[in-house]
């Protein structure tokens, strides 16, 4: 196969190229991330994707926003993937506790 079709993903009745760039920001765009928090979300991200059947193509992130660029399947809206990842991210700001307190008692005056 060349490298032309090499990102086509085949199902029973379809085969599909469909990518989605999804742009995941914090409230008022704070500068919340360091790098340790962007290479964890980076995991968490992946392993949603993969529960989704999705494949993750490329993930970015600067201090104050995140960029993911998947491949999806027709059999997957967009409308319920979205959702499907950014809540348990909410969700998780456990993750990040402590750095964020720092990150947020430092940037208050």
């Amino acid at each position: 196969m060349s490298k032309k079709y090499d990102d086509l993903i085949s199902s029973a009745r379809s085969i599909s190229s469909l990518k989605a760039h999804l742009v995941l920001v914090p409230k008022y765009r704070r500068p919340l991330f360091n790098n340790e928090m962007l290479l964890r979300l980076e995991e968490i991200v992946k392993d949603l994707l993969a529960k989704w059947n999705c494949r993750c193509i490329e993930i970015n992130g600067e201090k104050d926003h995140l960029h993911l660029l998947f491949q999806y399947t027709p059999q997957i809206q967009l409308s319920k993937l979205v959702p499907g990842v950014n809540y348990p991210l909410m969700r998780g700001k456990n993750w990040f506790a402590e750095s964020l307190r720092e990150l947020l008692e430092t940037k208050t005056p």
